[in-house]
């Protein structure tokens, strides 16, 4: 609207009030949301309740939960769905092509309030024996030298690899009774499950990830090479200050998600 103001010499107010009263377009924010049955709404509701309370009681310190999750990234792109918008008057019927067989290269990175661990690498599918291998000959030892073990909980998503007995026994020697995972509670009588459709409750889904892709694309890559440095770069420069203000929107997010008892809660919160 600000380029469109200028080319046609009107003040930006003006190029909305013309786009919007005099056309009659305005614009569709494309979202996607995954569906919530009731059953995993009445998990998502649960397990914030929970957790809020734990929080209030002080058995549990947000700021020391490290959230970890897998993102992709391709080389041909990103199309930022928070900032793309497009204008008319009735809801677009629109496709994007992509190649058959896309390059990409699968990120994982831990977060909490003192920092990011990451980004890690794979440009092979992600199973449960390669999950297992890498939390323990990588992740672990990494913990270790940051000091991410003692008095921190383990989060991590329901994906099936993460979920194998081996790769939840594995957390539950170095990490115990803190961690957060899908069939945790069920295997070892302790822990928190974490509840299934919630990437608005993670902070890597909520914010890093759409942050680092917004920046690696600006400029697309050449090459895979060229992607892995750029998502590094970015990576490392995120301040703890935002980390830790990431961490304070989890907590608003649980808050948000006990309000609509479990239901989609992303618009109310800004």
């Amino acid at each position: 609207m600000t380029q469109l103001s200028q080319q046609v010499g009107v003040s930006v107010a003006s190029a909305w009030r013309i786009a919007r009263k005099d056309l009659g377009i305005f614009p569709y924010k494309i979202q996607i949301g995954q569906p919530l049955t009731e059953q995993s709404c009445e998990k998502r509701y649960e397990f914030c309740t929970q957790v809020d309370a734990m929080i209030d009681d002080n058995e549990i310190d947000p700021a020391n939960i490290i959230f970890t999750d897998e993102a992709h990234f391709w080389l041909n792109g990103y199309v930022n769905r928070q900032n793309y918008r497009i204008w008319g008057t009735q809801r677009p019927e629109h496709v994007v092509a992509k190649p058959l067989h896309p390059l990409k290269l699968t990120v994982f990175c831990a977060i909490n309030a003192d920092g990011i661990l990451g980004p890690y690498f794979f440009e092979e599918t992600i199973n449960g024996e390669r999950y297992h291998e890498f939390i323990k000959e990588t992740f672990i030892p990494d913990a270790v030298n940051e000091n991410w073990l003692t008095d921190c909980w383990f989060q991590q998503d329901g994906a099936p690899p993460h979920t194998t007995r081996d790769n939840l026994q594995l957390l539950n020697e170095w990490y115990g009774p803190r961690v957060i995972a899908r069939n945790y509670p069920a295997t070892f009588n302790c822990g928190l499950a974490w509840p299934p459709y919630s990437p608005d409750l993670s902070p890597l889904d909520f914010f890093l990830w759409g942050y680092v892709k917004d920046k690696v694309y600006q400029e697309p890559p050449q090459n895979l090479d060229d992607l892995r440095k750029k998502i590094s770069a970015i990576v490392k420069k995120i301040p703890v200050e935002m980390c830790k203000k990431t961490i304070d929107s989890f907590q608003e997010r649980i808050k948000g998600c006990i309000t609509t008892k479990g239901r989609h809660f992303e618009n109310i919160i800004f």
